[in-house]
């Protein structure tokens, strides 16, 4: 079992046992615009929130939404405005992340290439603008399991979220939440 994504996977599933759709991670190994449309489809498939490791995956945030000129799964000139945002953080008892308040309406602009938000420690939030990345000992990439990558494992020089876009969203599989799937929704069977 790997330490970071997987679990909240499996927690998303364990909470909505009876959802017709289950939740994994999707890697995007693109680029924030390419796992943005690809986040948007999701929420526009299943109808229901995606979670996204946002802020260099500092931080999760829970996409219930978004406003767009059309459905992205039906036309392909659609043009997406913004999303529903929701952050888990306690604003009140641990300080500002990205509002005082749990939800914010967040344009595409700020999603993609926002610096200058808000974090309690004086950070800045970037949402999806820049990719995964390793906290030092935190949040390696895992190192047992199917994905097993980095120094010491069977992969030790590819990765498996560090540098990409990791996105929980629902699908249509049935694999467990073991399993992750890249950016053209197929099962993904290496790092």
């Amino acid at each position: 079992m790997t330490l970071v994504v997987i679990p909240q996977a499996f927690a998303t599933n364990f909470e909505d046992p009876f959802h017709k759709m289950n939740y994994h991670e999707h890697i995007y190994h693109t680029n924030a615009q390419t796992a943005t449309l690809g986040m948007a489809k999701a929420l526009a498939r299943s109808q229901s929130p995606v979670l996204v490791l946002a802020n260099h995956a500092l931080h999760t945030l829970l996409v219930a939404g978004f406003w767009a000129t059309a459905n992205p799964l039906t036309n392909p000139d659609a043009q997406i405005d913004s999303f529903a945002v929701f952050n888990p953080w306690n604003g009140t008892a641990w300080g500002q992340y990205i509002t005082t308040g749990p939800y914010q309406r967040v344009s595409l602009n700020d999603w993609l290439n926002a610096d200058n938000l808000p974090t309690p420690f004086g950070g800045l939030t970037t949402f999806l603008k820049l990719p995964y990345k390793s906290n030092g000992i935190l949040d390696p990439d895992p190192s047992i399991g199917l994905y097993q990558t980095g120094p010491g494992t069977l992969n030790p020089d590819k990765h498996h979220w560090i540098g990409n876009f990791v996105i929980i969203q629902p699908d249509w599989h049935m694999e467990s939440a073991d399993f992750a799937f890249d950016e053209n929704d197929q099962l993904m069977l290496q790092p």
